[in-house]
């Protein structure tokens, strides 16, 4: 992939990560103002969506050092911490 290309698909999935950080602070302050029992399930959700973040933020940190040679696997490994984010955040509503 050219540095032009690699570097727009880079810029693109930062902004994507941001987008699923902030979903995860919204989901964060919606438990806030829940009850007891919902801001529990609520909580946890966030966490394990916080996690899967990190995850993917990893990866995006290791695909942007990532050299020619290793920037396909790199982008790869991205990719599946990807979609587990986006899978996570489906499956709470996110």
């Amino acid at each position: 992939m050219s540095e032009t290309r690699r570097a727009v698909y880079q810029q693109k999935a930062d902004a994507e990560l941001d987008q699923m950080k902030a979903k995860a602070k919204e989901l964060s302050a919606r438990a806030a103002g829940a009850s007891a029992g919902v801001r529990a399930k609520l909580l946890g959700e966030a966490d394990e969506m916080a996690e899967a973040y990190d995850e993917a933020k990893k990866r995006m940190k290791e695909m942007a050092e990532a050299g020619d040679e290793a920037w396909d696997e790199a982008k790869d490994r991205f990719d599946g911490a990807w979609r587990a984010l986006k899978e996570k955040a489906s499956s709470i509503g996110g």
